[in-house]
């Protein structure tokens, strides 16, 4: 009965991007049947091709890790911090964890809830998003059009200082900062940076625009911003330059800016801007800045855009040959 549900709810999940693509599931979990028991299993597959989408579904379990996403494909899984919530937003609320995922060679990956320790990205035209990971690192001489946006992250990393051109890294929360080449180049906008002891944001020489951006800590620092322009962003400190809009010595305890201002426990929703933040009208035309601002805003545990189950019930038995009624409860999401 396990098996039939969880196909039925996957089935409600699907998402086309292409009219010649298919769908995979991974699920290492005992007794649950799936296509697939580990995403690096599925990736060397001969049936999974470019423009697929791989659904890595929750587990209890750590999935393995992958050496290297080799082909163009959408990867999903279920979002983080799933037990943060008061009302249900998934019914199993497990991650789908993975320790490293070591290379991105192919074109135009993308990743979407997960939860990784480690990320190095290897190909061009990449993108994650809404996802959770410890370290993101360019690992390669020059990867192009990356996309990192709505992740709650503990840092981005470039170690050899590569090339890494067309960056835009947007809308997410990060536990400590940024370490860039002087390669480097593209935009970070609507970040917000708790930056717990003391970690830089750190630009490397690199160019970039850094815009309406939120830097929590007093301890906080920024180096190596020569090549960098700074617009309407928001710092505890006095570290940022005082034209284009951006403010200094900004109070951030007491929820003078957020709803809680806290990394203990880890909860994302702590940082959207409370009731009279002046982070609210920090921005062009008095308009918000940080995770939460902007077109595309930070999402709560990384909740993929696609139709969730939170509720179910199932018959505990049944006659044979009689029909089973199933009840669920979902909800679709931006």
């Amino acid at each position: 009965m396990k098996s039939k549900f969880l196909l039925l709810s996957f089935g409600l999940l699907i998402v086309s991007y292409s009219s010649f693509a298919k769908i995979w599931r991974v699920n290492n979990s005992a007794g649950i049947s799936a296509n697939f028991t580990q995403l690096s299993t599925a990736i060397a597959s001969t049936l999974v091709g470019n423009g697929d989408t791989i659904y890595v579904e929750a587990s209890s379990a750590a999935y393995d890790d992958v050496n290297d996403i080799n082909k163009s494909v959408v990867i999903i899984g279920p979002g983080y911090f799933l037990n943060n919530w008061t009302n249900p937003v998934q019914y199993n609320l497990s991650p789908a964890r993975f320790g490293n995922i070591y290379a991105t060679s192919a074109n135009s990956v993308r990743i979407m809830g997960l939860t990784i320790t480690n990320l190095y990205i290897t190909g061009n035209n990449f993108s994650v998003s809404r996802s959770n990971i410890g370290t993101i690192y360019f690992w390669t001489a020059v990867v192009n059009n990356i996309n990192i946006t709505q992740n709650f992250i503990n840092q981005i990393y470039n170690y050899y200082s590569y090339a890494a051109t067309n960056v835009r890294i947007a809308n997410n929360i990060f536990q400590y900062g940024v370490n860039m080449g002087a390669a480097d180049n593209g935009l970070m906008e609507y970040n917000l940076f708790t930056l717990a002891g003391g970690y830089t944001v750190n630009f490397g020489g690199g160019a970039f625009n850094f815009e309406k951006n939120i830097i929590v800590s007093t301890a906080a620092a920024i180096a190596n911003s020569g090549n960098v322009l700074f617009k309407y962003n928001m710092s505890a400190s006095s570290i940022l330059p005082s034209t284009n809009g951006n403010q200094n010595n900004i109070t951030m305890t007491n929820n003078a800016v957020f709803v809680n201002n806290t990394l203990t426990p880890l909860d994302d929703q702590y940082f959207m801007l409370s009731t009279g933040s002046p982070a609210k009208t920090a921005g062009p035309g008095n308009t918000p800045i940080g995770a939460y601002a902007g077109t595309a805003p930070y999402i709560p545990s990384g909740i993929p855009p696609i139709p969730t189950i939170y509720d179910i019930t199932i018959p505990q038995s049944t006659q044979t040959g009689s029909s089973v009624i199933i009840k669920f409860s979902s909800k679709s999401n931006n």
